[in-house]
């Protein structure tokens, strides 16, 4: 696991000839690997694991849940400080499981292993995973726990209510032309899996928190996936918009930066634009702009505007040579 730009953390593993582990090993890239010594209370030898650091480079990171040799399932947790101290240990503090002083038991994701995980800004995301290894079984929740204090606050998220597009290949029926993102719905959501991937990505434009999720092992039928899922991990709004802007066209605007390459580009053969509006029939209006489409200083060069009236709606495509006062209109529909 990167803890930080330069380094890494590995905990425990399986090895074939040798069983599990629950050694640590810190990789640092000025000196390499180096094997850690520990004392104390410590995480039992495991493997399919959770892992994550707590904040980038702080020296503490978040285990917890995994398999054991025997095949037997844990959702312990545990805090691990994995700079070095002034003793030369590596220090373990137990936060929920039966080997904590306390043994008191928090709300967290039932015994698993092989669940797909990561980091995403403050927080811990873990999808899926085996829910037995023999035979082998998957489920499909959606855990996410706050690393802003510890121990981590776990909550299962309703997948009803969770923000995400299907990526490919799609199965939402409500795929146009094509098209390989679609909003998320019901008929839409990843399958019950094992050893799947999320990877947290930085800002994208309307996802705050974004992480993809990569394949995995569906191990109804034991056939590898190759499906990719993306999902903005944040607090769900108390109503939720389903991503649908609400604006006027006169005082609202929504801007959308064009590609780099366009800035500088003499002329185009195509450049395809699609939108979808709802509009409230009860209410009437003139030229409101659907899309505007701007020079670099600004100005409108074609704009889109819709009006209504009695005998219902009307669109015109108006382009603007050199002066936004004077218009050439391109195309009407009614």
């Amino acid at each position: 696991t990167r803890v930080s730009t330069a380094s890494a953390v590995l905990m425990g593993g399986a090895d074939t000839e040798r069983g599990l582990s629950a050694s640590v090993m810190i990789f640092d890239s000025g000196v390499g690997w180096r094997k850690a010594t520990m004392a104390g209370n410590r995480p039992s030898r495991r493997s399919g694991h959770f892992m994550a650091p707590v904040d980038d480079g702080a020296g503490y990171a978040v285990i917890s849940h995994g398999a054991q040799w025997d095949g037997k399932l844990l959702n312990d947790t545990w805090l691990m400080n994995y700079q070095i101290g002034s003793d030369g240990y590596v220090n373990w503090f137990c936060l929920d499981g039966p080997a904590c002083p306390s043994n008191v038991r928090r709300q967290a994701p039932p015994p698993t292993a092989h669940a797909a995980h990561t980091r995403v800004a403050n927080y811990l995301v873990s999808f899926g995973g085996a829910s037995m290894l023999s035979p082998i079984t998957a489920h499909s929740q959606l855990w996410v726990a706050s690393l802003v204090s510890m121990p981590p606050t776990w909550f299962l998220v309703d997948l009803d209510s969770v923000n995400a597009l299907h990526g490919f290949p799609s199965t939402d029926s409500e795929v146009y032309n094509g098209t390989r993102l679609v909003p998320y719905s019901s008929l839409a959501r990843p399958v019950a899996r094992t050893h799947g991937r999320l990877v947290a990505l930085s800002p994208l434009n309307g996802f705050d928190s974004p992480a993809v999720l990569i394949g995995g092992l569906a191990v109804s039928d034991a056939e590898p996936l190759n499906d990719v899922w993306m999902l903005n991990v944040r607090e769900n709004s108390p109503v939720s918009s389903k991503y649908m802007l609400t604006f006027d066209g006169v005082e609202d605007v929504l801007s959308i930066p064009l590609p780099d390459y366009l800035h500088s580009t003499k002329g185009i053969n195509t450049f395809w634009v699609e939108s979808w509006i709802q509009v409230d029939k009860a209410f009437g209006f003139q030229n409101m702009i659907i899309l505007d489409i701007q020079d670099t200083q600004g100005l409108p060069a074609f704009r889109l505007t819709l009006s209504s009236s009695q005998d219902g709606y009307s669109a015109s495509l108006k382009f603007y040579p050199n002066d936004p006062s004077i218009s050439v209109t391109v195309k009407s529909w009614s």
